[in-house]
């Protein structure tokens, strides 16, 4: 099991990220199901709101929400296949949409230097 001090001070990297987040309840988030990721892309197309399939770095975007599952984060982190699994929703300005959990448990990965060069899937929305 992965205690918080085995890895960098998750608790206050929390605090940060709150801080610097656009404050959005989470209950308030999109929550993109994997099944309805393809329905997801064909809504967009549908409203002509432009998007595209890229791999980012997870320390270059910011989180819209403010509230987090430590828990989940942990687990997250110790999953390899979080780093390319399904793709995060991020906004034009670099905010993340839906996928806090994953993303956070790749900067955690990269904090750590358990990883040191990580990209990950998302879906940029022109918004």
């Amino acid at each position: 099991m992965l205690h918080f001090r085995e890895c960098f001070d998750l608790k206050k990297y929390l605090q940060k990220v709150k801080s610097n987040s656009l404050g959005i309840p989470r209950r308030s988030m999109p929550q993109i199901e994997t099944k309805d990721l393809t329905d997801f892309k064909k809504y967009l197309t549908k409203e002509n709101i432009n998007f595209k399939i890229l791999d980012i770095n997870p320390s270059d975007y910011e989180a819209s929400q403010k509230e987090f599952n430590d828990k989940k984060i942990l687990r997250l982190y110790q999953d390899d296949k979080v780093i390319k699994g399904k793709p995060i929703i991020v906004s034009k300005d670099n905010y993340v949409i839906d996928g806090h959990h994953r993303w956070l448990a790749n900067v955690m990965k990269l904090k750590n230097k358990k990883e040191t060069n990580i990209t990950m899937p998302a879906v940029k929305i022109d918004i």
